[in-house]
């Protein structure tokens, strides 16, 4: 077993610029990312357990073990000011959610509201009371206006289905905060990546309008609004590791942790092994509800034609994310299997078949051969008695 932790630690690259370059492909680049994804969540989940005082999992706690302990001490003073974030992070968000009850007021609704809405792209832009709609008129719109299903407020409210989204935003019940929050961490304008930039130009820009329409109420809720977000997206710093901990470094303790026989790999794990060895993958979870193997990750060689090889992850207890792997067959190979395994069978009878044959007729002609000669040897038989008989009659004439 050692041995072969070993042969897989030599398999992969020391640097992680040769694994970019050794794989091609948007699905297989897609399998990399989520092999570092995962290294960088074997640091936050080791470090973070460290500080709460609890056990991290074990692939966490192997790869936080190759880490020298210099390393380690910075890691966990980064991490603790994530935590500092993190509790920042929520105290404005409970900010957000009070100030956007009292924005999402029917008061508010055609000179802050509405506009926001059009202007995030959750309404169509027309100039109607979406508050008023019934859900049979609202539906109707949704399907004029070409809008993405999920990012439309004329669909169903899921805290009350008799209600769209846009009617739940202006009920003052806590259950529909969440909706409210969904309203002002819109996916579409890279709210992680530019931590909320389109959507604070597009507050300030519809809060100046009230401002000049004399709604000073309004924007006076957009401007509390702003804040609220600014504050929620801007309290996380921009590095999910410290600089300090390049990509290079961590993959170098990566490398360390996978040579341990404790640490189990994930199936994007597995592919990846499998790209670099230059064999092709198709790797398979078992779905106990449809009691059925499902396909999870499927990686094919790019330099290498070879067969695809079919595993089966059999999860572990503590992660069942990670697991030991064995091959399997699926069902069309099973069948061609079944198929090739009939005609070989098919075949030998056959071959058996025509082979007693062959003995069956080479008995007979004996039969047939000592046959002849046994007639043969009667018929020589007879032909001497007669011959014999004759010459005893011939003999009695000449006596007489």
């Amino acid at each position: 077993m050692a041995d072969a932790r070993e042969a897989l630690r030599r398999l992969l690259p020391k640097s992680i610029n040769e694994v970019r370059n050794a794989i091609s492909g948007a699905s297989h680049v897609r399998i990399v990312e989520a092999v570092f994804e995962s290294i960088r969540e074997h640091v936050r989940r080791a470090a973070t357990e460290i500080l709460e005082e609890t056990a991290p999992e074990r692939e966490a706690q192997l790869y936080w073990d190759c880490i020298d302990h210099d390393t380690q001490n910075k890691l966990l003073q980064f991490f603790r000011q994530k935590q500092f974030e993190d509790i920042n992070y929520q105290r404005c968000s409970e900010k957000l959610k009070k100030v956007g009850r009292a924005f999402f007021d029917l008061a508010h609704e055609a000179n802050g509201v509405r506009p926001l809405g059009m202007a995030l792209g959750y309404i169509p832009s027309c100039a109607q009371n979406y508050s008023a709609m019934t859900m049979e008129e609202a539906l109707a719109e949704h399907q004029h206006s070409g809008l993405p299903e999920d990012d439309s407020l004329l669909q169903p409210c899921r805290q009350n289905p008799a209600l769209t989204k846009y009617q739940g935003l202006f009920q003052t019940g806590e259950e529909y905060d969440d909706l409210r929050l969904w309203f002002f961490q819109n996916h579409r304008y890279n709210v992680h990546q530019q931590k909320g930039l389109p959507m604070k130009n597009f507050i300030k820009l519809i809060a100046e309008n009230c401002k000049e329409q004399g709604a000073q109420t309004t924007h006076e809720c957009l401007q509390d609004c702003l804040r609220a977000v600014e504050g929620r997206y801007d309290c996380f710093g921009d590095e999910e590791l410290p600089p300090f901990f390049s990509p290079q470094r961590s993959w170098e303790h990566y490398r360390e942790a996978v040579a341990q026989d404790a640490y189990w790999l994930s199936c994007e794990e597995a592919a990846l092994v499998a790209l670099l060895a230059g064999r092709s993958v198709d790797i398979y979870e078992f779905n106990m509800r449809k009691r059925s193997f499902e396909l999870v990750v499927s990686a094919r060689s790019p330099t290498v034609d070879t067969e695809v090889v079919s595993i089966a992850l059999q999860p572990g207890e503590e992660d069942p994310r990670r697991g030991h792997f064995s091959r399997i067959w699926p069902e069309a190979r099973w069948r061609e299997h079944a198929a090739m395994v009939a005609a070989a069978r098919a075949s030998a009878q056959q071959e058996l078949t025509e082979e007693r044959l062959r003995d069956h007729d080479v008995r007979d002609g004996i039969s047939r051969s000592a046959l002849g000669d046994q007639v043969e040897e009667q018929e020589g038989c007879s032909i001497s008695r007669a011959s014999s008989c004759t010459s005893f009659s011939t003999s009695e004439a000449c006596g007489a």
